[in-house]
């Protein structure tokens, strides 16, 4: 992920980012971690402030959905299955 780009309007400077294929550390990074959650016997995902800060909700529940893995949350949030 790069920023390329920034607006600047009455709210202030908006930074916009473009997403990129992953480098070779991040596709290492990816097989780690299908690697632990294949292993895991009761994998779960922690949802923290992050997820609101960086507008991943639905990318978050999407992946709660598909995996069906157990969800807890580090703050109140939408609600999750």
């Amino acid at each position: 992920m790069s920023c390329r780009d920034s607006y600047s309007g009455s709210c202030g400077t908006i930074q916009i980012l473009t997403f990129s294929p992953p480098t070779q550390v991040e596709q290492n990074i990816i097989k780690q971690i299908c690697a632990m959650y294949e292993k895991a016997s009761k994998p779960i995902v922690l949802v923290d402030a992050c997820c609101i800060r960086f507008g991943m909700q639905a990318e978050a529940k999407e992946l709660i959905e598909r995996t069906g893995m157990v969800c807890r949350e580090t703050l109140t949030l939408p609600s999750y299955p």
